[in-house]
């Protein structure tokens, strides 16, 4: 969560760690700040002495790390997610259970983006002057309906 990430930069140590982290993920054109960038960075940081000690050849482990391969390793899932689409898909499993289905539908998705109210697409619904409460009442609407259809089966 955002408090969590708040205190872990509050040492400035830790926060040089991750804004040089971010500068690995610019250099090789990545969206997201991966395990390997949080690496490169300690390595490049005080406590990179630690690699030294045990012999470890620093920039062959640097180049390793940014090979794109390893990439995959970084992800629980098959698919990128920016913080706010991530926040969506738990509101659209929240939705989900709270509604009695053991699947995610498009409607809990949908129910998700208006129930975060924050991110692009709920920027642009709001921009377009689309009537958010009326758009969550079909999703429930469609929900309520879905469930008693395979409640009848």
């Amino acid at each position: 969560t955002q408090a969590n990430l708040d205190n872990i930069l509050e040492d400035e140590n830790t926060k040089e760690i991750f804004i040089s982290a971010n500068d690995f993920t610019q250099e090789v054109n990545l969206e997201a700040i991966g395990t390997s960038q949080i690496l490169s960075a300690i390595i490049d940081d005080e406590i990179g002495h630690f690699f030294d000690e045990l012999g470890i050849d620093k920039e062959k482990l640097i180049v390793e790390l940014n090979k794109t391969e390893h990439r995959q390793a970084d992800y629980d899932t098959e698919f990128l997610y920016t913080p706010k689409a991530r926040n969506i898909i738990f509101y659209a499993v929240e939705l989900a259970k709270e509604s009695g289905s053991s699947c995610v539908y498009p409607e809990h998705i949908l129910g998700g983006i208006l129930k975060s109210r924050t991110g692009s697409a709920y920027k642009v619904l709001k921009e377009q002057n689309i009537n958010i409460k009326l758009l969550q009442q079909k999703v429930m609407l469609k929900l309520i309906n879905k469930k008693q259809l395979l409640c009848k089966f």
